[in-house]
């Protein structure tokens, strides 16, 4: 296993950096035993301890990947290692999953997680969130943000409030998307969300997606 201790761009205070974990090409998971190493937070305030570990991930093909960015994915150290959420995070990065999980366990750091290591990965690609309401929408940035210091000069929340021009320059200029479904629905059909290069869609409070509520209409 090959760890790299990294500090995140324009992580905020308090993160401590991360850790870049080797990925190979056999389609499971593990954790290397009895390998551990000090990391130090930015500033050196606080001290954590790093464990080394390795993914194999599975083999993929997408047009705008970045195969030398794809080689490792990053894990936060400003937060404890669980196991179930690194094994949903290693799984989740190479296919469509459903994370069903109490609250308070960490879904959102999951989410987080993920959006970042594909924004790495996909230097053209665009990530979004979508969330029902708008309040939640402007939570889960500074929560994605707190996480894994998501560049923010790359970072737009898309509101029915912006004019169709900026909302075009935003959704063709931004990587990192935060909306409403309605919001992305809308422009959807309006056809100013370029499709092709959206290589992951986050959907908070997944259980709303029935009927013709709009998640089901974007998945679609």
């Amino acid at each position: 296993p090959v760890t790299v201790q990294r500090r995140l761009p324009g992580a905020p205070p308090g993160v401590q950096g991360a850790r870049a974990t080797s990925a190979s090409s056999s389609g499971t998971a593990s954790v290397s035993s009895g390998r551990r190493t000090a990391q130090t937070t930015l500033g050196g305030a606080v001290r954590g301890v790093a464990t080394a570990l390795q993914v194999r991930g599975q083999n993929t093909a997408h047009p705008l990947l970045d195969r030398e960015m794809a080689s490792t994915w990053i894990w936060p150290t400003n937060r404890e290692q669980r196991d179930y959420q690194f094994n949903i995070i290693s799984r989740a990065l190479y296919q469509n999953t459903l994370v069903c999980l109490p609250t308070g366990l960490g879904k959102t750091f999951i989410a987080a997680v993920v959006m970042y290591n594909l924004y790495r990965w996909m230097p053209r690609g665009h990530v979004v969130f979508l969330a029902p309401t708008r309040p939640l929408v402007t939570q889960q940035i500074m929560a994605c943000y707190r996480v894994m210091g998501i560049p923010q000069e790359d970072t737009v929340e898309i509101t029915g409030s912006m004019k169709k021009d900026k909302r075009v320059k935003a959704w063709n200029s931004k990587r990192m998307i935060f909306a409403t479904p309605q919001i992305m629905w809308n422009d959807m059909k309006r056809c100013i969300v370029p499709m092709e290069d959206i290589t992951c869609i986050v959907i908070d409070e997944a259980h709303r997606a029935q009927g013709e509520f709009q998640y089901v209409s974007i998945v679609r």
